[in-house]
């Protein structure tokens, strides 16, 4: 099971969130509901919920069901994420649909775009690209980084909307400034293509640069690819990736794999 870090998946609002974890505390044991979703996010604040200690990771699921149960929008976010990754708990992915919806419907922007990932992926529902991509739209008004990647993603591909590389890379851009590595990535690979736009090869570093540094994988086998291509220099391949060659060739395993293709293609 993929490790869920839930905080990255949050913005907390300051007038709760610049709150102490004792005042939260407080707060929370007198059942208010925001502030039992704010302390059970203020316990992954920096760590993933896994890494928990079985005690911690009850409190959380404790904080996040009351908050849920009195309707409160972010607890119903959290709470669902739980089910749908079965994080001390059972996985019950209809059981997270439904707490998506109620929260989606109270304008919650993770839940927003969680319901457009269920109706993409066919999970509960049959795949329906345009359902999926209101509430993609209404999570990416709300500046959600992966509605705008997802968003992004379907004016790309064509899924549910006319394909549209200029709204597509619009999308990218919006989710890319705000830090999402999928879209850094995405952004790369349409600047070193010149899909879109004009074709630039230290954009493309760049963009794969940050996405790299943020652990992203793709970011790094493509500019591991423009390398052994002799497309850019070992300087400008330890700069985006921020490591010396020697400790990317250890750390990296893809090295070899993508050093064969690019010899096979080249025959």
């Amino acid at each position: 099971m993929k490790k869920l870090c839930l905080v990255l998946a949050f913005i907390l609002p300051m007038s709760v969130s610049a709150v102490s974890v004792d005042e939260l505390t407080i707060k929370a044991s007198q059942d208010n509901a925001e502030y039992q979703a704010e302390l059970a996010l203020s316990y992954v604040k920096d760590t993933y919920f896994q890494d928990l200690d079985k005690e911690t990771q009850a409190k959380f699921i404790d904080l996040a069901t009351k908050s849920a149960e009195q309707g409160n929008a972010k607890g119903q976010s959290l709470l669902a994420d739980i089910y749908r990754e079965g994080l001390g708990v059972e996985i019950d992915l209809q059981k997270s649909l439904d707490l998506y919806t109620k929260s989606a419907n109270q304008g919650n922007p993770e839940s927003q775009n969680m319901l457009g990932y269920f109706y993409r992926e066919s999970i509960i529902f049959e795949k329906n690209h345009q359902m999926a991509n209101h509430w993609f739209e209404k999570s990416a008004n709300q500046n959600d980084k992966i509605a705008q990647y997802n968003l992004g993603i379907s004016y790309l591909m064509g899924w549910g909307v006319e394909k549209d590389i200029t709204k597509a890379i619009q999308y990218f851009e919006q989710s890319a400034n705000q830090g999402y590595a999928m879209a850094q990535n995405n952004l790369g690979v349409r600047y070193q293509r010149g899909e879109g736009v004009e074709k630039d090869i230290e954009k493309a570093i760049y963009w794969y640069g940050k996405s790299a540094k943020q652990g992203d994988n793709t970011a790094k086998s493509n500019l591991v690819a423009l390398y052994i291509s002799k497309q850019i220099s070992q300087e400008q391949l330890e700069q985006a990736v921020g490591e010396k060659l020697e400790n990317i060739k250890v750390s990296f395993l893809n090295w070899d794999i993508i050093e064969q293709m690019i010899n096979r293609s080249n025959k």
